[in-house]
């Protein structure tokens, strides 16, 4: 090569020299970019990710409760005297004193479920509420209050106690269960 060659060829690497050197740390700018930019989608996905699961759990828990308390009302249509807080079953039985225990047993599962589900659901509140009353003579037996009360979590029995303070002769949930009021939703 001729030296006009060899300086045309130096003269150009030169130039580019410093083109080149911005283009490499443009490089690494957008590299380090889209780093970040992946990293910010991966934290959003694993957030959305666990919304979505607690989204599920709590759907699963309401179905749940929903079935329970669906499953207390067969029991109720079976035995209406018990679902009137009365010791008699509606066919001839064995025990009826301890029949009625064992389904208030599954109406306090079943509102312990939807007090866990729908905490500060009104309706329910006052539904709960209402059946608490019903059954005020045996959640309020001292065989009650001192072997099975403390099964419940401290809401639940508060729940109870605030039902049973207000249980009114004639049980109607617009006039009673003002506490249920504090509740936020409808």
């Amino acid at each position: 090569m001729s030296n006009t060659e060899t300086n045309w060829f130096r003269r150009l690497v030169e130039w580019c020299r410093p083109i080149s050197q911005e283009v490499g740390a443009l490089g690494s700018a957008a590299s380090a970019l889209i780093a970040a930019l992946a990293f910010v989608v991966a934290v959003a996905g694993i957030f959305a990710v666990f919304i979505q699961i607690r989204s599920n759990d709590q759907s699963e828990r309401e179905r749940i409760a929903q079935d329970t308390y669906r499953e207390f009302l067969k029991l109720a249509i079976q035995e209406p005297g018990f679902a009137n807080g009365e010791h008699r079953c509606s066919t001839a039985c064995a025990n009826p004193k301890e029949k009625y225990e064992w389904f208030v047993s599954y109406f306090l599962h079943a509102a312990e479920q939807i007090e866990d589900a729908f905490p500060d659901d009104r309706g329910w509140c006052k539904a709960l509420a209402s059946h608490f009353c019903t059954h005020h003579a045996h959640l309020e037996t001292t065989e009650f209050k001192s072997q099975y009360v403390h099964h419940y979590s401290k809401s639940f029995k508060q729940l109870i106690g605030d039902s049973l303070k207000q249980c009114p002769h004639e049980p109607d949930p617009k006039i009673y269960f003002k506490f249920c009021d504090s509740r936020t939703a409808t």
